[in-house]
């Protein structure tokens, strides 16, 4: 699997299917699926899940003024902006998961909030099971947001820098599939806590970017892309456009590998628009290019005869043409075995 594919989000119907491991309550259905609304989330490869405001205050509408929790993404990341403080949000099942039960008798009271404001702008995503407790463009919004940060199983925190970036995740209080965890004020900031060193690492990574310049911001840009959360790697396109052109000689030898992530979603943009040969030459043009090594070239070319074969009319003799053409850029690569199994379902499709 190629770096850019390893970037790329999970599917986000996983959630929608997830069966929760502690109870036999399942994650509820999508809204989208109940109602019949629209709901188009994944794209080839590369996720770009639109972040829509909005969640009910289910659990927080009885509280004073300046101790609710946000329910809106876009209000918790302006302020965040305004403020520099990080953003923590939560995810929860208010009426069917007993685990967010408990986080909630211990995140909506007084003391809690008004210590954890201190340090985070605090923003909860409800996702209820019963559909007409919540009006269904929120509820799907937060099914879409929660999909983005792989809310799986809750309830489910993700920490952010005032920027955005994130720099932690995960389900509070889960050991083993099992949720012995510690639910009060004290288990919670020592779960917050224990994302200090991840969080120090981004900002440092981040921080060095803005100071670098050529081939050492291009450096400094690929390291922080590869710690950044994957479900986000759709958010930094500019600094992956950066890179070819802060190294145009190749010294870091990072050069090949971020043509080719641009050509993705180049590619990628052309094929949303059924513009499908634009897309295969994305790859193709940049195939020989002198920075793209053996294994870099074959992966072009492999994608290039995939991006091919969504066409309609597309022949099944160019498409394993073009696989051919991958396996001779990189012949020892341990990937060929694998592109002869699909070259034989290609045969086998196109007998059938």
């Amino acid at each position: 699997m190629s770096e850019m594919e390893n970037e790329s989000q999970k599917d986000s119907e996983a959630l929608l299917q997830n069966e929760n491991p502690r109870n036999d309550n399942a994650v509820p259905e999508s809204p989208a699926k109940k109602k019949g609304l629209s709901l188009k989330i994944v794209s080839i490869a590369i996720v770009a899940v639109i972040l829509v405001a909005g969640a009910a205050a289910f659990y927080f509408v009885s509280l004073a003024p300046g101790y609710r929790w946000l329910t809106s993404y876009q209000e918790a990341r302006d302020l965040a902006k305004s403020t520099g403080k990080d953003v923590l949000f939560c995810f929860t099942g208010s009426d069917w998961d007993e685990s967010s039960r408990k986080l909630l008798d211990v995140i909506r009271e007084k003391g809690f909030i008004k210590s954890a404001r201190e340090k985070y702008i605090l923003c909860n995503f409800d996702i209820m099971r019963d559909i007409e407790a919540m009006a269904p463009d929120e509820l799907e919004a937060n099914f879409k947001l929660a999909s983005k940060y792989g809310a799986q199983d809750f309830p489910y925190f993700v920490l952010l820098t005032s920027e955005g970036d994130v720099y932690g995740a995960g389900t509070f209080g889960m050991q083993d599939g099992e949720f012995p965890g510690d639910f009060s004020s004290e288990g919670l900031f020592a779960f917050f806590s224990s994302f200090d060193e991840s969080r120090k690492e981004i900002t440092t990574l981040k921080d060095a970017i803005r100071t670098a310049e050529g081939v050492e911001k291009a450096r400094c840009i690929d390291a922080f892309l590869s710690v950044v959360y994957p479900s986000q790697s759709n958010e930094y396109t500019g600094m992956i456009r950066a890179v070819p052109d802060l190294d145009k000689n190749n010294e870091t030898g990072l050069r090949g590998k971020y043509l080719l992530q641009i050509a993705f979603l180049d590619a990628t943009a052309f094929q949303q628009k059924g513009l499908l040969n634009e897309a295969v030459a994305c790859f193709t043009d940049i195939a020989d290019d002198s920075a793209m090594t053996p294994s870099l070239k074959q992966e072009a070319l492999l994608l290039a005869s995939g991006f091919y074969s969504l066409d309609r009319e597309a022949s099944t003799e160019k498409i394993l043409s073009m696989m051919e053409d991958a396996i001779a850029a990189d012949p020892g690569n341990a990937n060929v075995e694998g592109i002869r199994d699909a070259m034989e379902s290609v045969k086998k499709m196109a007998r059938d």
